[in-house]
C-alpha cells in the first residue's frame, strides 16, 4: 500500500495535527469531521447516487472509506470515470491549471491515471516542490 494518508486526530472535537494543514506538503489528510479542517474531497457513486463527500480514512492502496454531509458513507476504489457503484474519484489541480483525477496516492505523493506523478498539496500551493521533491505540485480539492 505504500506510506497511507494521514489522518486528522481530534482531542475534544479539535484537530489537533499542527503540521497538517500542508503549505508546504506535510502530508495529505482524511478525517471524519466533515465540516473543520481539509478533509480530502471526492466524488463517488453508492446506491446508485453520484455524491461529492470527503475521504474518512484509506482502507487500502486505491480503496477509502468515504462520506457525505447527508450521512451517506461506503467503500470505494479510485477509477478515472466513475460508472458504478462503489467507484470513486479523486481530482488535483496542476501548477498549470489542469484537472486529472489520480490514480493511487500516499502521504505527500499521487500519481494520475497518465502516469504522471506529483507532489500534493492543499489549498493555494506553492509552485515549488519542497527540498528534496522531483515532482511538480499539485492542489487537491479539500473541504
Amino acid at each position: 500500500m505504500g506510506r497511507p494518508i494521514k489522518t486528522a486526530k481530534l482531542i475534544d472535537g479539535i484537530i489537533s495535527d499542527s503540521g497538517y494543514d500542508n503549505a508546504e506538503g506535510l502530508g495529505v489528510v482524511g478525517g471524519n469531521t466533515g465540516t473543520t479542517g481539509k478533509q480530502i474531497q471526492c466524488d463517488f457513486q453508492l446506491e446508485g447516487s453520484p455524491y461529492t463527500g470527503w475521504i474518512v480514512r484509506q482502507k487500502g492502496a486505491r480503496k477509502f472509506l468515504v462520506a457525505e454531509s447527508g450521512g451517506v458513507t461506503g467503500i470505494c476504489v479510485l477509477v478515472d470515470t466513475i460508472a458504478a457503484d462503489g467507484e470513486m474519484t479523486v481530482t488535483i489541480t496542476t501548477a498549470g491549471a489542469v484537472t486529472k483525477n489520480l490514480a493511487k496516492f500516499g502521504d505527500t505523493i499521487g500519481t494520475a491515471f497518465d502516469g504522471t506523478t506529483y507532489h500534493l498539496t492543499f489549498g493555494a500551493a506553492s509552485t515549488q516542490p519542497p527540498a528534496g521533491s522531483t515532482y511538480e505540485i499539485a492542489t487537491v480539492t479539500s473541504i
